[in-house]
C-alpha cells in the first residue's frame, strides 16, 4: 500500500522546532544565527579528540555494511586502540588535574 501522501509529496510541512523535537535535525536555529551556531558547534567539535571522533565515525559507518556481531568486534578493537592512544592518556590526565584536555598537542594519523 504505502504512504500515499508521502509518495505524492503531500506531506505536512513542519518547522525547524518540530523537526528538532522529532530528532530529524540536530538543532533548529534562526536564519540570522546559522553561521554563529555552526561556528560554535565546529569549535566544540574541534576541541575534542580527533582520534576518538574518527574512531566513532568509522565504527558507526561500518555498522551499516556489516552484521551486528562483526560490528561489535570492530567496536571492541577500536576501543582497545583508543585506550592505547595519547588522546586517551591526555583525557585521563586532564580529568585528574581538573583542566580541559589539550588534544591538539598530539600528532594524529589516519
Amino acid at each position: 500500500m504505502g504512504f500515499t501522501f508521502v509518495n505524492l509529496g503531500l506531506h505536512p510541512i513542519i518547522d525547524g522546532t518540530e523537526a528538532e523535537r522529532l530528532r530529524l535535525i540536530f538543532k533548529a536555529v534562526k536564519k540570522e544565527n546559522v553561521v554563529q551556531e555552526a561556528v560554535a558547534i565546529a569549535e566544540e567539535m574541534a576541541a575534542t579528540s580527533s582520534t576518538a571522533t574518527r574512531a566513532v565515525l568509522r565504527t558507526l559507518r561500518s555498522k551499516q555494511d556489516i552484521g551486528l556481531a562483526a560490528a561489535l568486534l570492530r567496536e571492541s578493537d577500536t576501543q582497545a586502540q583508543s585506550f592505547a592512544s595519547k588522546d586517551y592518556a591526555e583525557g585521563l590526565k586532564a580529568i585528574a588535574e581538573k583542566r580541559d584536555p589539550n588534544f591538539a598537542a598530539f600528532e594524529h594519523y589516519e
